[in-house]
């Protein structure tokens, strides 16, 4: 979709669309710029998590653990992926679940987890793997292959 990428935008554009002969008055500009958001917002993207140390799996996750998280579309293909620091953000260690379930992760792979925090996560619907072992992106492999228990 091509979003409000004309001359209005430019220096050039005098405000009368019929001297550039482009359709950007204001009310098809804002219905544009509508329909982009939603776009967006229809975009259906899953969240997977990978408890890291290094570039490895960790061997257990905890508040102060790097979180790698990768967007997967509809076709589970990786669309984007971004690190998140919830030490950084001030998370303590019984708010990591709900930190999780706020930047919506829906599965969390991990070496090891507490009891307690693993219960919270299923709580809000995410999905723990526990064992995982090795390096991120292998691990990320063994889940969408179907590999992970």
């Amino acid at each position: 979709m091509n979003l409000i990428t004309n001359l209005r935008d430019s220096e050039e554009c005098t405000g009368d669309c019929k001297s550039c002969g482009l359709e950007c008055e204001e009310k098809d500009a804002e219905e544009a710029l509508k329909e982009y958001v939603q776009a967006l917002l229809d975009r259906k993207l899953f969240r997977v998590g990978v408890a890291m140390d290094d570039s490895s799996v960790a061997q257990k996750v905890s508040m102060d653990s790097v979180i790698k998280v990768y967007d997967l579309d509809g076709e589970m293909k990786v669309v984007d992926e971004e690190l998140l620091f919830p030490m950084q953000n001030d998370v303590s260690s019984s708010g990591l679940a709900d930190y999780l379930n706020k930047m919506d992760v829906k599965v969390l792979l991990t070496g090891n987890i507490s009891p307690v925090l693993k219960e919270q996560m299923e709580i809000l619907g995410i999905d723990v793997k526990t064992g995982v072992r090795g390096s991120v992106p292998f691990a990320l492999r063994q889940y969408l292959t179907g590999k992970l228990g």
